[in-house]
């Protein structure tokens, strides 16, 4: 049946039209929930009869009286999946999209993919709590001859507010189509992720680090190096829009964290969390407050925190990556490329000879350490840094590396067949688990590093890298999109909305809301915003 006629159906049932008696077979079970706000009122298994009874069954609830949303999954297509390959069967990728039945002489569970993406659980944690509820192991359960099987579902949201509307989700949500990405699409998601960021602000200029959608809850986790990099989103959003507010909530943010993590060490600026100074939050810190437009009375914070990165680095071009603890020296792919960007916007400030050579000395340093350890996670810091002062100096080594990085990078963007078409445009290459899992801060921020490839290329004349990483840019466009937060639809579970509107997603299959998911994204839309003519709205 078609989303309208099932809107039909269901609108149908609810006055006891004719219409709506005419039986649609169920041969699998079906599950079903009432839900007002997000918030669940009743849960149904249906087994047997048919599609209108059930409906029938769930509208006739005292607690449909008030619910706003009726969400559906039809099962079918079930089957075996033997012990060995219940991690292929399961994969996140499947999350979602499959659901889980287990069962055993104790008793059944039995998991709709609507329930997998509203929960936000991974298909391992149903079957340990599964054996944790009957106090079983594995290997017992294997043993008392349990069974797992797999199924599939057709998904379904039942808007009940007049007019009745029906919508057939996919994992969830709505698949962006590639054709509607452009201009439009830039414009509302850049609009959408400063929306989120002022929301998720507060008064005393705490900004949200991580929020889980599905519990209706802030995490305690915490990253000094993320935060200060929604920092700089937030001044170089309140830039481009023109918006006051924005300004406003940006100078707050950089107060609170200055006021959490700023230290001094033996005249040194730091930023300390949980025992540790890393390069890398210290030089963010002093690139927010660079970003800001009216910075007088943090200079002297900036300048101790410049004084911090130059300590750091070595005669040999490389840089020590925590001043706390001193006996740590790692995460090469992040850091370095941090404090070069830092130093980057610095040296189209004050054209200091003495900086250039430190950063040249440090650009080839890591070239040749990354052409020896390639890991994607590199580039786009080092790619920013290298455009910013190719730009300022006119260096042709600076823009080739540029390029040579990002020619590298382009294959792992997955798109098209027989990947699922919601995780098209996302960056991830499964033949090197050691490069990371995919995740929306990935795609954002290697935006941020194809977006500077993408102008360098136009600037120089360069039609065919232009083209490819233009391609590139509209399809991590796309895969933002579908990880964004919109409305009433991918959003249906949420009992907090503000907390989650505009936000993006950690993957379509993990709902997890993090602050540089939002920032590189919105960082590299901005960028988008100059190359290819998109102005935004004030």
């Amino acid at each position: 049946m078609s989303e309208e006629a099932l809107a039909r159906l269901v609108t149908g049932l609810r006055s006891a039209a004719p219409l709506a008696r005419d039986p649609v077979p169920l041969a699998n079970p079906l599950f079903m929930r009432l839900r007002r706000g997000g918030q669940s009122l009743w849960i149904n298994w249906y087994n047997g009869g048919d599609l209108v009874e059930a409906l029938g069954l769930a509208l006739a609830r005292d607690e449909a009286k008030d619910a706003n949303v009726l969400e559906v999954a039809l099962t079918h297509k079930y089957r075996d999946i033997p012990r060995d390959d219940f991690a292929k069967a399961f994969a996140n990728a499947f999350r979602g999209r499959r659901g889980i039945e287990i069962s055993c002489g104790y008793g059944m569970l039995r998991r709709s993919p609507l329930q997998t993406i509203t929960t936000n659980r991974r298909f391992r944690r149903e079957f340990e709590d599964y054996l944790d509820k009957y106090g079983i192991t594995e290997d017992t359960f294997w043993r008392d001859k349990g069974r797992i099987q797999a199924f599939d579902g057709r998904q379904l949201l039942f808007m009940l507010k007049e007019p009745v509307r029906c919508v057939e989700l996919f994992r969830g949500n709505r698949v962006v189509s590639p054709t509607a990405v452009g201009p439009d699409m830039v414009r509302e998601l850049a609009g959408g992720m400063v929306g989120w960021m002022l929301a998720n602000t507060r008064k005393d200029g705490h900004l949200t680090y991580k929020y889980w959608p599905s519990r209706g809850e802030e995490s305690d986790a915490d990253n000094t190096i993320r935060r200060f990099m929604a920092t700089v989103a937030l001044f170089r959003a309140a830039r481009a829009f023109g918006r006051r507010d924005v300004l406003d909530a940006a100078d707050r943010n950089l107060r609170f964290n200055l006021k959490r993590f700023y230290v001094e060490v033996d005249g040194l600026g730091g930023i300390e969390w949980d025992g540790s100074i890393k390069l890398g939050a210290v030089a963010l810190a002093a690139l927010s407050i660079f970003e800001h437009p009216d910075r007088a009375p943090y200079e002297e914070t900036r300048e101790k925190l410049s004084a911090c990165v130059e300590h750091l680095w070595q005669p040999d071009g490389s840089f020590r990556t925590f001043l706390r603890p001193d006996d740590r020296n790692d995460n090469h792919n992040f850091y370095p490329g941090e404090a070069l960007l830092y130093w980057a916007h610095l040296h189209g400030q004050n054209r200091d000879p003495a900086l250039l050579n430190r950063f040249m000395k440090s650009y080839r340093h890591y070239r040749d350490w990354h052409l020896a350890n390639r890991n994607p996670a590199f580039i786009p810091w080092h790619a920013q840094a290298c455009a910013m002062v190719f730009d300022q100096t006119g260096e042709t080594e600076l823009r080739d590396w540029v390029f040579e990085m990002n020619d590298w990078l382009l294959p792992m963007q997955q798109w098209g067949p027989p990947l699922a078409a919601d995780l098209w445009g996302r960056f991830y290459d499964p033949k090197n688990q050691q490069y990371g899992p995919p995740h929306a801060s990935s795609t954002g921020v290697y935006l941020e590093g194809l977006a500077d490839a993408l102008r360098l290329a136009r600037d120089c004349g360069d039609a065919d890298r232009a083209a490819a990483y233009e391609r590139a840019v509209w399809r991590s466009v796309r895969s933002l999109r579908q990880l964004q937060f919109t409305g009433e639809t991918d959003a249906f579970y949420t009992t907090k909305r503000d907390p989650v509107m505009g936000g993006l997603r950690t993957e379509t299959y993990n709902n997890e809301i993090r602050v540089d998911n939002v920032q590189h994204g919105l960082m590299g839309l901005l960028k988008l915003s100059d190359i290819l003519d998109i102005p935004f709205d004030g």
